[in-house]
């Protein structure tokens, strides 16, 4: 599930996704839509149903401690150049350290990803 704090930019996340390539198209919908439950990828405001293995929250959106538990993985990508959105990041990197799980900090320069810190639970 990608969950985001508002369905305004869900939906143009949504618009978005559809205008790709088909090579590159990632099947998805919107969570109030019909069989959301049945996509590989679901865009979202809220608690993630049991059925979904990761969790990616975008724009500060938030995450429960029962959520976090029950994924493989959960993402949190934000504008490092927002100070609030950063801000945020931050507490949920520490939330998701006192819940226990592993962390780990992936930041994108010269166009690729790179590892830059792991972190086990404090």
């Amino acid at each position: 599930m990608l969950r985001g704090t508002s369905q305004t930019s869900l939906d143009y996340l949504d618009e978005e996704l559809w205008k790709g390539s088909p090579e590159c198209f990632l099947p998805h919908g919107l969570a109030q839509n019909d069989h959301a439950t049945l996509q590989p990828i679901m865009l979202g405001t809220g608690i993630a149903p049991e059925n979904m293995q990761a969790l990616m929250l975008v724009d500060g959106a938030a995450f429960e401690a029962s959520e976090a538990r029950q994924m493989a993985r959960v993402m949190i990508l934000f504008d490092g150049q927002n100070k609030t959105i950063l801000n945020i990041a931050r507490g949920q990197w520490k939330e998701a350290l006192a819940l226990g799980v592993k962390a780990q900090y992936w930041s994108e320069s010269l166009g690729r990803w790179e590892l830059k810190l792991t972190r086990e639970s404090v």
